[in-house]
């Protein structure tokens, strides 16, 4: 805010300018100093006003010049003390964001470490547990094969001797006779006869 000077005091000077005006044209024109006024020269009632000028621009004006650069000195102090206050909270931040990011940093790369760690075993399981249950399937595929391959000579070996049992019977049906079966059958039957009697 503007410091407006006070109206007293500025009427004072100009009134002191107006009665300063009457006598300065003279000595500015280099008129004879030598006259007397009062008894006293010309040069030292111009001195006198001069100095009475002086004065009273000084009583007038310097108190509120000096008020105004004072409030403006402490102004200007206050706004250095706050912009170093502003300076210093932005340190602090600057600080607490750098101290931040590197916690964030150091976080990533423990997380980035823990799944990759994470990965490895986890791949590690998924391989152990694919091999087992390859082991598993080849086990009881051969288990299976095992079963089938022994039904299946089960099944050939009963085939088998069925049809040699029935080569053997067509062939002897066609070598032996009537009279050789009953003979076999007789045989055959005096034979078990003989093995169950004590």
């Amino acid at each position: 805010m503007k410091r407006r000077l006070p109206i007293r005091p500025l009427y004072a000077t100009l009134a002191l300018l107006a009665a300063t005006a009457v006598t300065m044209p003279a000595f500015a024109a280099g008129a004879d100093l030598s006259k007397k006024f009062m008894g006293l020269p010309t040069w030292v009632w111009l001195s006198v006003n001069l100095v009475v000028f002086a004065g009273v621009l000084g009583y007038f004006l310097v108190p509120p010049i000096k008020n105004f650069l004072n409030e403006r000195a402490k102004k200007i102090e206050a706004d250095l003390a706050e912009a170093a206050r502003q300076r210093a909270e932005v340190a602090d931040m600057q600080a607490t964001v750098a101290a931040k990011l590197a916690e964030l940093d150091a976080e990533v790369s423990r997380v980035s470490t823990r799944a990759e760690t994470e990965g490895v075993r986890e791949r590690d399981e998924i391989v152990a547990q694919a091999t087992r249950e390859r082991d598993r399937l080849l086990a009881q595929a051969k288990i299976e094969i095992d079963h089938r391959v022994g039904q299946a000579k089960k099944e050939l070996a009963e085939h088998t001797a069925k049809l040699a049992a029935k080569l053997a019977q067509e062939e002897l049906e066609r070598r032996i006779g009537p009279e050789e079966r009953r003979g076999l059958f007789a045989t055959n039957v005096s034979r078990l006869e003989k093995e169950v009697r004590p």
